[in-house]
């Protein structure tokens, strides 16, 4: 573990995270820790994790940005002393502001029927997860943030990158890239199929049963 990332959901994070990718650094974003690791976040909850552990699960991690090592970048940084750690932060209007807008453009299966990810196997294991994170760390661009260079890393010269801008990350930049998120999108989609069969049957016996 090199570099740990504590700041908040929409401070810069998505900016952050291509602008480590491109110097070359093994990044996890949200998704790939929530199907990654849902053991460690959830041990970290209940305290039942050591540091020998947090080192073993994470060794091939270069860098965690957002949730959840936003919840747990101390336990962390504990576990991993030589890690640098980066603050992103952003005037608090305008995060806010920010993180309704990216909410309202959230997929419409993610956004209308999200308690149906409890019904599929891949929806539980992010639910029990992502749900535990989100209400742990909820109880112009104003961010900025100190990115030294790292281990040697030159820094390349190209325009510092702007991801999820206006919550773009879903809307053009496909979403989270995890295989298991498309996965649940299948599964969700799956669901509802079989919903949507299930009522047009009903509807199909009513109305046989009213014209006779």
């Amino acid at each position: 573990m090199k570099i740990i990332c504590a700041g908040f959901w929409k401070t810069g994070t998505k900016s952050l995270a291509e602008a480590l990718t491109i110097l070359g650094y093994k990044v996890y974003d949200y998704d790939y820790q929530l199907f990654e690791f849902p053991d460690l976040w959830n041990k970290l909850f209940d305290g039942e994790i050591t540091d020998d552990k947090i080192r073993e699960e994470l060794k091939n991690v270069d860098a965690l940005i957002d949730g959840p090592v936003i919840a747990f970048w101390e336990d962390i940084s504990r576990a991993f002393p030589e890690s640098k750690v980066i603050l992103t932060t952003r005037d608090e209007n305008k995060w806010f502001n920010s993180l309704i807008g990216m909410m309202n453009k959230t997929p419409a299966i993610f956004k209308y029927f999200y308690p149906l990810m409890i019904l599929t196997p891949t929806g539980r294991k992010f639910l029990g997860t992502g749900s535990r994170v989100w209400s742990y760390c909820l109880g112009d661009d104003n961010w900025n943030f100190e990115l030294e260079q790292l281990d040697g890393k030159d820094i390349p010269d190209i325009p510092y990158p702007h991801k999820n801008k206006e919550g773009a990350h879903f809307a053009a930049e496909g979403g989270p890239q995890h295989p298991k998120f498309r996965q649940l999108m299948l599964e969700l989609m799956f669901l509802l199929g079989i919903f949507a069969s299930i009522i047009s049957y009903i509807f199909y016996i009513l109305y046989i049963y009213i014209c006779t």
